[in-house]
């Protein structure tokens, strides 16, 4: 019993409070609370522009082009004919001295070098390979004014094949008297003499010869027996120019 009258009274308390809402006016437009604001419209991101392609016509391929071989220029074969000439004679040079006229000196032994002494030639060149040769020469063993005197054949240039014919010393004879020389003379005689020589384009020459003389008179009022005389003779000289 105290339960139910006790909702009865709740409920009784509740029904004008129900009424009275129900009655009530509306409140008016001004009175309404303001409307929210609409959010702004954010458009959406459209879709990601694709980049722009150009299609560009395809190229036809072509092979790669060489470049021209460079060309060297050629000269005229006039121009160049004498400086190529030029280039492989050169200048002249000297001709060798056996080549020319000239004075040589040498000093031997032998015949033709008054047995020891000094000979001068002067060459004159025939030919190129002759070689004729006027010469004097003066030893020890018969004075200075008693030396052969002769002349001189070379064939060949360089070696040569030599010839010498001339009058020369060959001996000395003397007169003593009771242990006096009373007088010394020299025995002279031709000579002929064959042999070899070398001579270098400067006109350095070495000669080596056979030498066959004869003895045969003398400057004294006296007769010589004649006799041969065989010597070697070996010399060595120079053109001086």
């Amino acid at each position: 019993m105290g339960r139910g009258a006790f909702i009865l009274t709740v409920v009784a308390l509740a029904a004008p409070a129900v009424t009275f809402a129900a009655d009530a006016p509306a409140p008016l437009a001004d009175d309404a609370p303001p409307t929210a604001e609409p959010a702004p419209v954010v458009e959406a991101p459209s879709a990601v522009e694709a980049p722009s392609v150009v299609v560009e016509p395809p190229v036809a391929e072509t092979s790669p082009v060489r470049p021209p071989t460079p060309v060297t220029p050629v000269a005229p074969a006039a121009t160049t004919a004498a400086p190529v000439a030029a280039t492989a004679t050169g200048p002249p040079g000297p001709r060798p001295k056996r080549e020319t006229h000239g004075l040589a000196l040498a000093a031997g032994l032998g015949i033709a070098y008054g047995f020891l002494g000094l000979q001068a030639r002067y060459d004159v060149p025939v030919t190129r390979s002759v070689t004729v040769s006027p010469f004097v020469a003066s030893g020890l063993a018969f004075g200075v004014l008693s030396g052969p005197v002769g002349v001189s054949t070379a064939l060949g240039a360089r070696h040569r094949f030599v010839v010498d014919l001339a009058v020369a010393p060959m001996d000395r004879m003397r007169f003593i008297l009771h242990g006096t020389t009373v007088t010394d003379r020299s025995i002279f005689g031709p000579m002929l003499a064959a042999g070899y020589e070398h001579m270098s384009d400067g006109g350095w020459f070495q000669r080596t010869t056979i030498e066959l003389g004869y003895a045969t008179w003398t400057t004294a009022p006296v007769s010589v027996n004649s006799y041969p005389v065989i010597f070697g003779g070996l010399a060595f000289g120079r053109r001086i120019w």
